[in-house]
């Protein structure tokens, strides 16, 4: 299996959860509440040094939060790059051929999916299948609570950034599949809703193409084709159902930008800042490094701290070990940022 990245094709507040603590009718004692830890889950199906680096960075920031690698099985052999998580602390490899076979929902959408993009049948099917990977990896780990990255993101804040929010689902907008922090219960409602979309009426699957796809024009495609994604498919269900999910979008919703979208707008892409050619050059012009309260360097663009960075495309890939590599060898000074 040679999965790339699923989010190559489109763009499109409270504190945190706190267990209620048990009933005691036979002490006033207070019992200390617990703080969520939401984990973070990456899943790449190579190894690469790129996907090492952004793992890094997200343990680095968050030092204390459990992360999960999925991974396919010929990146876990002992002469291959799992070597390289070995000194990584509190990350749980998973294998994903484990989680596709015979009996799971994964394989069972394998024989429903009908193919409706640009891309190929294994690489676009595989970014709907990964749902229910997670899932399953999930409830195998008794987790209630996930943020799911995909693999080209670097996160440079604590992932209770995201985690404060109440909400069923915190996404970066509609479509962010590869920005996510899923609530189980709506994940596994997200689930069900793309094991049943692909068995009903031809034209019934149509409609929801042609309403919620991507409509892509040009030589190539005789006139105009509609592109449907798994970005698509979370865009159509959270539509179907919005009066029964809560939502906390990030960067744009309701029609408009946040206020605070710029924080978040590399995390939909960093060629939002520095250009679609995602040269070394122009990242060192637009975007600078200085330290938070904690001491640790972060990306700054225009006096905004940058929440992440989403290396996507091929040219970014290319630029971001070269970038990430000084970052990641700091140690981090006692020094407070006087716009954080």
């Amino acid at each position: 299996m040679n999965i790339l990245n699923c989010g190559e094709r489109s763009e499109g507040g409270s504190k945190d959860a706190l267990p209620e603590p048990p009933v005691n009718n036979t002490s006033t004692a207070l019992v200390p509440a617990v703080e969520e830890v939401v984990p973070i889950m990456f899943l790449a199906t190579e190894l690469s040094p790129f996907v090492i680096v952004c793992l890094k960075t997200a343990r680095k920031y968050n030092p204390e939060v459990p992360i999960y690698m999925v991974t396919s099985e010929h990146s876990v052999k002992p002469d291959g790059p799992m070597i390289d998580l070995l000194g990584i602390p509190n990350v749980h490899v998973k294998v994903i051929e484990r989680y596709l076979g015979a009996g799971t929902d994964s394989a069972l959408f394998h024989e429903r999916y009908i193919h409706q993009s640009v891309t190929a049948v294994p690489f676009e099917r595989f970014c709907f299948q990964r749902f229910m990977v997670l899932r399953d990896i999930a409830n195998e780990e008794g987790v209630q609570r996930f943020l799911h990255m995909d693999y080209d993101i670097a996160l440079f804040t604590d992932a209770r950034t995201f985690s404060q929010f109440d909400a069923d689902l915190v996404a970066l907008n509609t479509h962010s599949t590869f920005f996510s922090l899923w609530k189980m219960p709506l994940l596994q409602r997200f689930c069900d809703y793309m094991l049943e979309f692909y068995v009903r009426p031809q034209a019934e699957i149509a409609s929801d193409w042609d309403q919620y796809g991507e409509h892509l024009k040009g030589e190539q495609f005789n006139g105009t084709f509609i592109q449907f994604s798994d970005m698509f498919m979370l865009y159509s269900f959270l539509d179907k159902h919005k009066d029964s999910v809560t939502t906390k979008f990030l960067v744009f919703d309701q029609g408009d930008f946040t206020p605070d979208y710029l924080q978040y707008w590399a995390m939909v892409n960093l060629q939002n800042f520095i250009g679609w050619d995602c040269l070394q050059d122009d990242f060192n012009k637009y975007v600078k490094w200085d330290r938070n309260e904690r001491g640790m360097l972060v990306p700054i663009a225009n006096g905004t701290m940058l929440q992440g960075i989403h290396w996507q495309g091929f040219m970014c890939k290319q630029i971001a070990p070269l970038i990430m590599g000084p970052i990641l060898e700091d140690e981090g000074q006692a020094k407070r940022l006087r716009y954080l």
